[in-house]
C-alpha cells in the first residue's frame, strides 16, 4: 500500500537521508508529487515493513551465528581448561606421593639411626677382668695385705692394657665433644662411618656393641 510522505517523513522511514530520498525521485526509484510548494514521494509502507522484517530476521540470523561461534568457542575453551585441570591434578597427585615416599624413607632412616645410637650410648665398654686363682697349695685367706695389694694392681692394668688397640666408646665420644661436636653430629659420624664399613668402627648387633680401635681420627673432624 502506497503512502504519501514528505521528504522528512520518507526519510525517518526509509532510513536514509532527505538527500538520499531526492537522489531515488530522481533516478525514479521512488514517485513524487509536489503540493503546496512542498515534494511528497510514494513509500509502500507493506514492502518497508517486509524488509524491516526480513532485515530484522537477518540481523537475528547475523546474531545467532555470532552467538553460535561464542558457544562454540567457549566449549573449546572448557574442554582444554579441563584437560589441563585434571593433568595439573594428575601432575599434583604425583608429586605428593613422591614427597610422601621421600618424608617416609627419611623417618624410617633417622628411626633406625636414632634406634642404633641409642643401643650406642646404652652399651657400656665392657671390662675383662682376671681373677686370681689360688693355687692347690694355697688359700686365699692366706694372703697377706700386701700380696692382695699386689693382686689388685696386676687386674686394674690387665683392665685397662688387655687390648692396647681398642678405646672405650666413652673416651672416643668424649674425644668428638673435645673437638667441638654435638651430640648430633656424633651420631650421624658413627651411624656413617659403620654403615661405610670403616674399620676402626665394628658393630656387634647381637651384643649391640662397638668396638672402636684407637686412630688419630683426624678425617672425622
Amino acid at each position: 500500500m502506497l503512502t504519501l510522505l514528505s521528504t522528512n517523513e520518507a526519510s525517518q522511514k526509509l532510513g536514509i537521508s532527505v538527500q538520499g530520498i531526492h537522489y531515488r525521485i530522481k533516478t525514479n526509484k521512488l514517485k513524487s508529487i509536489q503540493k503546496d510548494g512542498k515534494i511528497f514521494v510514494y513509500v509502500d509502507i507493506e514492502e518497508e515493513k517486509s524488509e524491516e522484517v526480513q532485515a530484522s530476521v537477518d540481523h537475528a540470523k547475523e546474531i545467532i551465528k555470532a552467538k553460535d561461534e561464542q558457544i562454540g568457542f567457549l566449549k573449546k575453551a572448557i574442554r582444554f581448561m579441563t584437560f589441563q585441570h585434571k593433568t595439573e591434578l594428575e601432575r599434583m597427585e604425583k608429586t605428593h606421593n613422591k614427597i610422601i615416599d621421600v618424608f617416609k624413607s627419611e623417618v624410617e632412616l633417622l628411626q633406625k639411626a636414632y634406634n642404633e645410637m641409642q643401643a650406642l650410648y646404652k652399651t657400656q665398654q665392657s671390662t675383662q677382668t682376671i681373677s686370681y686363682q689360688p693355687t692347690k697349695n694355697e688359700e686365699r685367706s692366706s694372703l697377706s695385705q700386701n700380696q692382695l695389694s699386689d693382686l689388685a694392681k696386676v687386674n686394674t692394668y690387665y683392665n685397662t692394657n688387655e687390648n692396647t688397640n681398642t678405646m672405650p666408646i666413652e673416651e672416643f665420644l668424649q674425644f668428638l665433644r673435645d673437638q667441638g661436636k654435638s651430640n648430633t653430629q656424633i651420631k650421624h659420624i658413627l651411624y656413617d662411618a659403620i654403615k661405610s664399613g670403616d674399620k676402626r668402627f665394628i658393630y656387634n648387633p647381637d651384643f649391640k656393641k662397638i668396638t672402636v680401635y684407637r686412630d688419630n681420627f683426624l678425617d672425622l673432624l
